[in-house]
């Protein structure tokens, strides 16, 4: 069993992310602080931003071994991803920074991920992946101002991460991590 923190209900909030090492996390939090001015809002912490790539949601205790030991199966290689663009999404209020242009091993990643916890039973939101990092929320913007350059992100990782109770601030622990590389 992956040790950790459940809610009163046995489950845990699962989801997998690529979670940015402590240099592109403090440029994505300076970001969010700039933006911050322009829209208000709440900006996320340093140590909670991410981009999600399967959210699986709430899991029984009893099968977190089982999301734990699908990621241990994946196999692709190491990419790059230049966020290149900000936004708002009015209808939550989050505004956000994403690629431009998608790398393929982000969507290749994203798709494994997600078709191996439907094959697994695990229930998946619909909608068409759509990868970002959320920097506010809670936020009120018109137009956003252009990023003067791309944050860069190698990607050489992805982590299984649960959603913790810590008061009305998101908290989350890592309970898995995984090296992209092509196994032979």
């Amino acid at each position: 069993m992956i040790p950790g923190p459940e809610n009163d209900s046995g489950m845990a909030r699962l989801f997998f992310a690529l979670w940015p090492d402590e240099g592109l996390s403090a440029e994505l939090y300076r970001l969010g602080g700039q933006l911050q001015e322009h829209c208000g809002g709440r900006r996320m912490r340093a140590e909670t931003l991410h981009m999600t790539l399967a959210f699986p949601g709430e899991v029984e205790q009893s099968r977190v071994t089982d999301v734990h030991a699908l990621a241990s199966l994946i196999e692709t290689a190491p990419f790059d991803v230049n966020l290149m663009q900000t936004g708002f999404w009015r209808h939550n209020r989050i505004v956000w920074a994403a690629p431009a242009e998608m790398p393929q091993g982000l969507v290749d990643l994203a798709a494994v991920l997600q078709e191996r916890l439907k094959a697994a039973g695990f229930k998946l939101d619909a909608r068409p992946y759509r990868p970002h990092v959320s920097l506010l929320r809670n936020a009120q913007c018109t137009p956003l101002p252009a990023l003067a350059e791309a944050l860069h992100w190698p990607v050489r990782d992805f982590v299984l991460a649960r959603s913790v109770k810590a008061g009305n601030v998101p908290a989350y622990q890592l309970i898995g991590r995984w090296p992209l590389l092509l196994r032979s």
